[in-house]
């Protein structure tokens, strides 16, 4: 099993980020409820992503945490949601090495 991985950024409430600063050396953060975000960048192989609803997921200390989108009709919450099979990450891999961009991803 292969795993595709873009590196992005949500937002957090004040409240949320300071916990999460809190507990980011603490290996109990694993059982932290999830915390609601906006999803913070544009991904060009996607219809545009800026602000889409996510949630952002503690892990262990050392592990940024993980970001789950809202389950929508989104293609990049479909993907992320269901897996991509190995032809689409070639696709995506090819499409990122070359700056590819969607006609509906707002990257100008």
């Amino acid at each position: 099993m292969s795993v595709f991985t873009f590196g992005v950024w949500s937002t957090l409430s004040e409240a949320n980020f300071k916990r999460e600063k809190k507990m980011a050396s603490n290996p109990e953060r694993v059982h932290e409820p999830p915390c609601f975000g906006w999803f913070s960048n544009r991904i060009w192989q996607f219809p545009d992503t800026l602000n889409l609803k996510c949630n952002l997921i503690s892990q262990s200390p050392g592990l940024r945490p993980r970001i789950e989108l809202e389950p929508t009709d989104h293609l990049l919450a479909v993907e992320q949601r269901n897996g991509i099979s190995q032809q689409r990450f070639r696709e995506l891999s090819e499409q990122c090495l070359h700056g590819w961009k969607h006609p509906e991803s707002c990257v100008e």
